[in-house]
C-alpha cells in the first residue's frame, strides 16, 4: 500500500578536493507499507523500487494524485519538507511518533496491540501474533517480544501475559460437554417449538426449521460434523441459534 510521495533533495557526493558548495538532486520518495509486515514498519522508498516491484500500484496512485504538485501533510495546509526520511525503529520514541507516521496518515491506533492471538516457536525464538486496534483480523502479524519498539512502545509483555490467562482460564473452564455426559442423555426429538422460545408468542419455528433442529441435535448426539445447507432465506441462522 502507497501512502505518500513527497520530493527529496540528496547531495551529490564532491572529491575531497572540491570544496565548492554541495550539489543537490531531486527525487520522488514513497511510503509504502509491505505485505504480512506491521505498519511500524513502513519504509521511504524510491520511485524506480516501487515501479520496478509493483508498478499496477504505482499505476493506481498515480491516478489518485497529481504526481507534478507535491501532496500536502495531514493537516492540509503543510507541505512535508524535502529532507531525506529515515525511519530509525531501535531508537524511536512516542514523542517521534507523528512526524514518523501520524503526520502522513497512519492512524496511531494502527499502531497499538489490540491483543495476541497465536503464538508460535521458532528457531530463533518465540513469536507472537498480533491483532492490531482498529484492524481486521487478516492485517494480524507475526511479532518478536524482542523486537525493540513492541516491546518498550507497545508494552507486548503486557498483553502475552493477557494472553497467558486466557489460556490457562480457557484450560481450566469445564466444557458444557463432553463425549461422556453425552452417553447419559436419551436424545428426544423435538415434536413442536421448545418451550423457551414459546415466552414469545411470535417466536415460532415452521416445520421444516424443527427438522432441521431436530437434525442438528441428533448429529451433535452422536458427535457427528456436519453442515447445514439450504436456500436463502429459509432459516439457517435461527436454526443454529435455537441449537
Amino acid at each position: 500500500k502507497i501512502f505518500f510521495w513527497k520530493y527529496v533533495d540528496l547531495s551529490i557526493p564532491s572529491s575531497d578536493n572540491d570544496d565548492s558548495k554541495p550539489k543537490t538532486y531531486t527525487v520522488k520518495k514513497f511510503l509504502v507499507k509491505y505485505m504480512d509486515y506491521s505498519y511500524w514498519e513502513v519504509s521511504w522508498i524510491d520511485e524506480f523500487q516501487i515501479k520496478a516491484h509493483s508498478f499496477p500500484m504505482y499505476v493506481a496512485f498515480s491516478r489518485k494524485f497529481d504526481m507534478t504538485l507535491p501532496m500536502y501533510l495531514d493537516d492540509g495546509d503543510t507541505l512535508p519538507d524535502k529532507s531525506d526520511p529515515i525511519i530509525d525503529l531501535e531508537n524511536i520514541s512516542e514523542s517521534d511518533l507523528y512526524k514518523t507516521f501520524y503526520i502522513y496518515g497512519i492512524k496511531p491506533e494502527w499502531l497499538q496491540i489490540h491483543r495476541i492471538i497465536s503464538v508460535q516457536k521458532t528457531n530463533n525464538g518465540v513469536n507472537y501474533l498480533v491483532k492490531w486496534r482498529d484492524l481486521p483480523h487478516v492485517n494480524s502479524t507475526w511479532e518478536s517480544r524482542h523486537t525493540k519498539f513492541i516491546r518498550k512502545i507497545c508494552n507486548i509483555k503486557k498483553h502475552i501475559i493477557d494472553f497467558n490467562n486466557n489460556i490457562r482460564e480457557a484450560m481450566e473452564r469445564p466444557q458444557m460437554f463432553s463425549k461422556s455426559s453425552l452417553k447419559s442423555f436419551t436424545y428426544q426429538p423435538y415434536s413442536t417449538t421448545p418451550e423457551f422460545l414459546l415466552q414469545n408468542q411470535n417466536l415460532s419455528l415452521h416445520p421444516y426449521q424443527l427438522e432441521g433442529l431436530n437434525w442438528i441435535r441428533y448429529s451433535c448426539f452422536n458427535d457427528t460434523n456436519v453442515i447445514l445447507a439450504d436456500e436463502m432465506g429459509l432459516g439457517k441462522t435461527i436454526q443454529s441459534i435455537v441449537f
